[in-house]
């Protein structure tokens, strides 16, 4: 009787157990599963919002996987051809070392496409980051829309590869047109005055005014008297003709005769009297 009561013990025990363990068990794979429903989101980030016609720009692929352990990224770009053209794709630093295949390019349509995977036995990524950056250079003026396509794909461990991308935020901006050039003042070139002159010729260069020269007069009695003679300064008078060339009229100054400084004839009568006076005197006295 004690061995049946003490056999029922512990099956009961085993029993609690188990229901404990498997209690416990479902509870963690629950919050597993929870943990690792889809919920990773790109947002479309442009490096300039208003980029002018012939300008380059930017658009970053921001991920945010939340409890996402991402693997790979599948990414298709849609964008407006007629406004913007595509140039390239790089990588961003969220999946370190992951292995590319593209980017595929068409600017005639519009689209991109670009895939990243990790190799195989690498860790997963869970987080923020740069996924891929896209440059492109804008070509119209007017509106543009860049966004994900809907068969664009983030896969995770969790989910056995598959898809958790919930929600993808589009880059909009605005296309402006080219700056106008600046315009660039030409200095207009100053007429020279140079050689031979004449009608339409170039115009003579001005001829230096000599200096004044001394002329010597000497009068009665061995005085000397130096008397200056000017020469006339010329004026330029420059009238413009035909073409570029110039006609030069030199109009001279009237030169002014100085009065003669010497001894005039009255006094020259007058020192030979005296002297005639003086002599006879003399003759006399003896």
């Amino acid at each position: 009787m004690k061995k049946k009561n003490i056999l029922i013990t512990l099956v009961l025990v085993l029993l609690i157990i188990a229901v404990g363990v498997g209690v416990y068990l479902v509870g963690q794979s629950t919050e597993f599963r929870e943990k690792a429903a889809p919920a990773t989101t790109i947002l479309l980030s442009p490096s300039l919002t208003s980029p002018r016609v012939g300008e380059e720009f930017s658009v970053t692929a921001l991920i945010n996987t939340a409890q996402n352990q991402v693997i790979a990224a599948e990414l298709y770009l849609n964008f407006d051809a007629g406004k913007v053209e595509a140039t390239n794709v790089v990588a961003g630093n969220f999946l370190l070392g992951a292995n590319p295949i593209g980017p595929t390019i068409d600017n005639s349509l519009g689209r991109i496409t670009y895939t990243l995977y990790l190799p195989p036995q690498s860790t997963p990524v869970t987080g923020e980051g740069v996924l891929a950056t896209y440059f492109f250079k804008a070509k119209a003026v007017g509106s543009v829309v860049i966004s994900l396509g809907q068969n664009s794909i983030v896969g995770a461990v969790a989910e056995e590869g598959k898809n958790v991308l919930v929600s993808t935020t589009p880059a909009s901006l605005t296309v402006l047109g080219a700056l106008s050039p600046t315009p660039t003042l030409t200095p207009i070139p100053t007429p020279t005055a140079t050689g031979t002159g004449g009608i339409g010729g170039p115009v003579p260069s001005p001829t230096p005014t000599p200096s004044p020269t001394a002329t010597v007069s000497s009068g009665v009695g061995g005085n000397v008297t130096p008397t200056s003679t000017k020469t006339p300064t010329p004026t330029k008078t420059i009238t413009p003709t035909s073409g570029s060339s110039l006609t030069l009229t030199q109009t001279p100054t009237p030169i002014t005769t100085l009065p003669d400084t010497g001894l005039s004839f009255p006094t020259i009568a007058g020192l030979a009297a005296g002297v005639f006076i003086i002599i006879t005197a003399i003759l006399l006295a003896f």
